[in-house]
């Protein structure tokens, strides 16, 4: 579930920064923490 829930945050954030755009380290942290989050919600 939470491989799933990361893809799906991902996807957004790719498409609101532009596809094409490589993630900067600043925006991947971002999104892995957001991940972690959602991943404590779901437990």
């Amino acid at each position: 579930m939470l491989l799933l829930s990361v893809s799906v945050v991902w996807k957004r954030l790719s498409m609101v920064h532009g596809a094409g755009r490589i993630m900067s380290r600043t925006e991947a942290v971002k999104t892995l923490n957001l991940a972690e989050e959602i991943h404590k919600l779901d437990h």
